[in-house]
């Protein structure tokens, strides 16, 4: 559907584009003009190639059951060998445990069988030491669980979805030489084998069959057992064919035989795989995951119905007035209390404020001259009792006065005012004073 209306909608832009250069003297599109012009897009543009198209590239088309590959179902049996194999490990290191624990002597006689040689006390041990035993020979995973080889019906399915590395002929004697234990594969002089990095990575390539193990291979159930090391290969089966192993990894299909294998880098991998699935989310299969970017919160739009008659309109402008309204009525509250702390403040400064009544300590008034004597020093100084009580009212008077401090003893007698000389300077005469200066 998008590659329908992804062609449709660039057609239907261009279509509008010619109509309105043709219509020049009425270039907006009415109702009665846009089905003809719709039809005329649709007939033009819309074929049998474009659905084609856009259901190939969903992989529906062609639409045949043998054109679309299906993976096969191979969970569940992928889940059993495993809870399988988990389950003969846990029983193979229980098993060895009691072999190490158990003494020798009594080992033999587990060995034996023997009930009658044991004392009471050990029969438990030994029904333990039995089932253990009995159940790891009883119940080895290839043994019970037999995975499905490919017939002819899904052998080009099979290729196809795992990579399936066909065997050239003559190959089978080569690869069996050359597939030993781990500890005597061929030196690292040689050819390097299409399984060597499944050595290096210690992978289980095949699960041992019970009739396939060498003469000189280690038997687990021996008191003194050791386990092959995870790299080694085995065959796969009674037959001596070797096992087949899917390797979803390689980009070609190589024989066996030549014992090349090609190095793939990441590039490749996405290629080979990519091109065998056809779905438009193959990009999403394999790909390197990108730094995680911190999300980017933006502010959303206002969103308002489109139709302004309708009723959904009228509820938005009535939300809307009622909150500008609210708004407005907390705004005024907030006024006012800050108003109210205000003149709060301002009582509270008033109350703070101490009154002082003008008390004068001496007989002298106010702004009169006197005439001090300060060590043998006749100074003239007027009596400034007013700005000494004022002084802490307001603040514009200073906190400490400019005046000369004295004792009323040291007062010779009063002036009178002085005369002022001069009218532009201030100059002044004082009489009383004349025989000082002589």
């Amino acid at each position: 559907m998008f590659a329908v209306f992804r062609t449709l909608k660039e057609h239907w832009k261009k279509k509008v584009h010619e109509w309105r250069i043709s219509n020049l003297e009425a270039p907006i599109l009415k109702k009665k003009d846009f089905p003809e012009l719709l039809k005329e897009v649709i007939d033009t543009t819309l074929n049998a190639t474009i659905f084609e198209n856009g259901f190939r590239k969903c992989g529906l088309f062609p639409w045949h059951p043998e054109i679309v590959t299906v993976p096969l179902n191979n969970e569940d049996l992928h889940n059993q060998v495993t809870n399988v194999e988990g389950r003969r490990r846990f029983l193979e290191e229980g098993l060895r445990f009691l072999n190490q624990s158990i003494p020798q002597s009594k080992l033999i006689i587990f060995c034996n069988g023997d009930k009658n040689e044991l004392d009471e006390k050990d029969i438990s041990l030994f029904e333990l030491w039995q089932s253990t035993k009995s159940e790891i020979e009883n119940g080895l995973p290839n043994s019970s669980v037999v995975i499905p080889e490919p017939t002819a019906e899904n052998s080009e399915d099979t290729n196809l979805l795992f990579n399936i590395i066909p065997l050239a002929s003559g190959g089978n004697n080569e690869w069996q030489n050359q597939s030993t234990a781990h500890n005597n594969r061929p030196s690292k002089n040689n050819s390097p084998t299409i399984f060597e990095p499944y050595f290096e990575n210690n992978m289980n390539l095949c699960q041992a069959g019970p009739s396939s193990a060498p003469a000189d291979f280690p038997s687990p159930f021996a008191p003194d057992a050791l386990t092959l090391a995870s790299g080694a290969i085995c065959q796969a089966g009674p037959s001596s064919a070797p096992a087949v192993f899917p390797s979803p990894f390689a980009p070609d299909a190589l024989p066996l035989a030549s014992g090349v294998i090609s190095e793939c880098n990441n590039e490749t991998i996405e290629t080979s795989v990519s091109a065998e699935i056809p779905s438009p989310f193959k990009r999403h299969f394999y790909y390197k995951k990108n730094k995680e970017e911190p999300d980017r919160k933006r502010c959303t739009k206002e969103r308002m119905p489109s139709i302004v008659s309708g009723h959904l309109c009228q509820e938005y402008f009535k939300k809307k007035l009622a909150k500008k309204e609210e708004l407005e009525k907390l705004k005024m509250e907030r006024a006012a209390k800050r108003q109210k702390k205000r003149e709060e403040n301002e009582k509270t400064k008033k109350g703070n404020i101490q009154k002082r009544k003008k008390t004068l300590k001496r007989g002298c008034l106010i702004l009169t001259i006197v005439l001090i004597q300060t060590w043998m020093v006749f100074l003239l100084t007027v009596k400034l009792l007013l700005f000494r009580q004022c002084r802490n009212v307001g603040d514009m008077w200073p906190e400490k006065v400019d005046q000369l401090d004295y004792e009323w003893e040291y007062v010779l007698f009063h002036i009178d005012e002085p005369l002022k000389m001069s009218q532009t300077r201030n100059v002044y005469s004082v009489p009383e004073l004349e025989y000082l200066w002589n």
